[in-house]
């Protein structure tokens, strides 16, 4: 294994980026696996990192770290036309670095295909946590597009497949009013993946109603579907009109098994056939049936 000089794991996410690498190294498409230093102009950014959202405030917190500690990760790149690299990981980095005005930044070139290049890319995310949904959902139809089927992707991720498709809903039906409020941390995971079930025109007012009355996750569960099975529009107005505290009165009315236990009053009836029966005079059914003597009515 080549030396790594003026390396140390800082974290569990920066071991996990080296064991990715040494993953690659084993098909034989590293350069040397060491930290270079190569110019920030160099430096391309193309379209492997996933990330869609940049906080100013972190690349500002980031720059003052590397000026007093120095770069800690390399940034990971793979070679591409007339001297220039084409980013892969460490966009956040680069922005810092070229904020504090420095001419070199550390890096580690990989001489890796386009499929290896995306899926490293969404792996190092990962592992720092802080991508939102929906640029996971990026990265994940990415691979998609290149051939990966949702089984491979969730293996190489080390994710359920259930966690893939919960985002590739996001991406494929969710609108941008929506995606943009999952971004932003407005509402939850799970609120986008129940409000993505409606008609991309309602889901923009489906949201003004969940964020102006702070629905639940039952209450917003509850308005998707009553909007689904709205006929008319007047119908759709009046649900969405319907304040929080009468939603779930409203939603019984459509679905009488919702409905809250009622008093049940109970008769028997015996006749000469000795027969005898309990009757739900609540829900007018039998309940059950035996065998008696004489007709009787109690």
């Amino acid at each position: 294994m080549p030396l790594l000089p003026n390396l140390i794991f800082k974290s569990e996410e920066h071991l996990f980026m080296w064991n990715e690498m040494l993953k690659i190294k084993s098909r034989e498409h590293v350069r040397n696996l060491i930290v270079q230093e190569i110019p920030v102009n160099s430096v391309v950014v193309g379209s492997y990192n996933p990330r869609i959202i940049f906080d100013p405030k972190h690349i500002e917190d980031l720059a003052a770290s590397i000026s007093k500690d120095g770069q800690w990760d390399p940034i990971i790149v793979k070679p591409i036309d007339n001297g220039k690299y084409c980013l892969i990981s460490g966009e956040c980095r680069l922005r810092a670095v070229k904020k504090l005005g420095w001419d070199k930044i550390k890096a580690i070139i990989l001489n890796i295909g386009e499929e290896e290049a995306h899926l490293l890319a969404i792996k190092t995310n990962l592992m720092r946590r802080d991508l939102n949904p929906i640029e996971e959902a990026i990265g994940i139809k990415r691979l998609i597009k290149m051939g990966w089927n949702k089984e491979r992707i969730a293996k190489q991720l080390n994710k359920s497949q259930t966690w893939v498709n919960i985002r590739l809903k996001l991406i494929e039906k969710a609108g941008k009013n929506l995606q943009s409020a999952i971004i932003k941390g407005l509402i939850p995971l799970t609120y986008g993946v129940e409000l993505a079930d409606l008609p991309k025109p309602l889901q923009g007012i489906a949201l003004e109603k969940v964020l102006k009355e702070s629905l639940n996750l039952n209450e917003v569960r509850m308005l998707v579907k009553l909007l689904k099975e709205a006929k008319t529009k007047r119908d759709m107005t009046l649900i969405l009109k319907t304040p929080k505290n009468k939603l779930i009165k409203r939603f019984a009315s459509f679905h009488p098994s919702c409905r809250r236990s009622e008093k049940k009053v109970y008769v028997t009836v015996s006749c000469k056939c000795g027969m005898k029966y309990l009757i739900d005079t609540t829900n007018h059914r039998v309940v059950s049936v035996e065998n008696r003597g004489e007709l009787d009515i109690s």
